[in-house]
């Protein structure tokens, strides 16, 4: 102690202060706070302002639904001498790091926070204002992990609320999308919103969707393209976390096993959780997809339903139409069900030049010619699409 600042080094052990409440007022969460550390510093010096840096680290806290490992906090701060602590300014060079934050299934990860702006306190009610920005960010949901860059924000919390504006960045693939955020603490209700303001560019630099969500756990992949995300999540203790997407998706090549297509785009609303399904169905073109037989000029209204069958929904096919061996084919109501490892339908084939198809045969000395209709019955596995014992007559 000086004559015009205090500094000093202190630890406590919350969870001996919860034994000893115990009996008097019962103080639950400080029983889930690991011993605490750390250093204050005070400035009286100017005479008009407190200047403060105070630290704070822990191993683990539990608060409510909340769980925090490694938890480090330092504040630099400033409030006025004549009305202490009814305003504090929070300085640059304030941040919060911690190694996990887990609610629920949800967690971030190896995170550091850089704090800046205002808190205010009036009787039992207080309100923060601070601007936050962070290098990265790992979001999970259950075992997969969403990686973040370059976020800025600008939160306004109080003892009833948490509102947050920002913006971030794939960390694997040019981009930029807004994101704002509600939370109700006293009935845990929130809701998230993600727009795109740049879209996603997949046509550099060797990316992948599957670069951005991980583990991926789909059978297909995007390898080209741009893409343009709009997400609406709410949660509540009374109802399951949901989440509804808006996907355009503009001249995409990737592929589905050993399928290989490009020229992709499409407009599609998407429920992804509690369950991958289709809001409402979209329209999807395809320029060409190749699996040893060329198909081109694909158009079809796509939707994704849920299945029977396993966890991953189906995806229903509705006036589908495109280009084979040099005539065109058709189908409607086809079902693709993801959960299964070999799917079948049947496609109806106009003008099919028979050139074209003992062409894909492979056969030696072999000349025909003329053009058929008929039916076309199609297999799809992981390995490609196969043709077996199609019926055909003359066009």
């Amino acid at each position: 102690i000086h004559d015009n600042r205090i500094e000093g080094n202190y630890f406590t052990d919350p969870r001996l202060l919860y034994e000893w409440l115990q009996p008097i007022a019962p103080v639950n969460h400080l029983g889930r706070i690991a011993p605490v550390t750390g250093a204050l510093y005070v400035d009286f010096s100017s005479g008009k302002k407190i200047m403060s840096t105070v630290t704070v680290r822990s191993d683990s806290a539990g608060l409510e639904a909340y769980q925090v490992d490694e938890l480090e906090i330092q504040l630099e701060a400033s409030t006025s001498t004549s009305n202490p602590f009814r305003r504090t300014e929070i300085l640059n060079g304030s941040y919060v790091t911690f190694s996990k934050l887990i609610h629920d299934v949800f967690s971030l990860a190896d995170t550091r926070l850089e704090l800046a702006g205002s808190l205010f306190t009036f009787n039992d009610a207080w309100n923060y204002d601070v601007e936050i920005n962070t290098e990265s960010l790992t979001v999970s949901y259950d075992s997969q992990d969403l990686h973040l860059a370059d976020i800025s924000a600008v939160i306004d919390a109080g003892d009833r609320y948490v509102k947050l504006q920002g913006s971030f960045t794939p960390a694997k693939a040019p981009g930029r999308l807004s994101l704002s955020l509600e939370h109700n603490l006293i009935d845990e209700f929130g809701r998230f919103v993600i727009e795109t303001t740049s879209p996603v560019d997949l046509d550099s630099d060797n990316l992948k969707l599957s670069h951005l969500w991980t583990p991926w756990p789909y059978p297909f992949d995007l390898l080209k393209g741009r893409i343009e995300l709009n997400a609406d999540a709410t949660w509540s203790t009374v109802s399951d976390f949901g989440l509804n997407t808006k996907i355009q998706i503009e001249n995409a090549g990737g592929h589905y096993g050993e399928i290989i297509f490009s020229g992709l785009s499409f407009d599609h609303r998407l429920r992804i959780l509690p369950s991958l399904s289709s809001v409402k169905p979209g329209k999807i073109t395809l320029d060409q997809l190749d699996s040893g037989v060329i198909a081109s000029n694909i158009s079809t209204i796509l939707s994704l339903e849920n299945s029977t069958t396993g966890p991953l929904p189906q995806i229903v096919a509705r006036k589908l139409v495109g280009k084979i061996f040099d005539g065109s084919f058709s189908g409607d109501e086809i079902v693709f069900d993801l959960n299964s490892d070999s799917n079948h339908f049947e496609l109806a084939a106009h003008d099919i030049d028979l050139a074209a198809v003992v062409a894909t045969q492979q056969l030696e000395d072999i000349e025909v010619t003329g053009k058929i209709d008929g039916t076309i019955p199609v297999s799809i596995n992981d390995q490609g699409i196969f043709i077996e014992h199609g019926a055909f007559i003359n066009a």
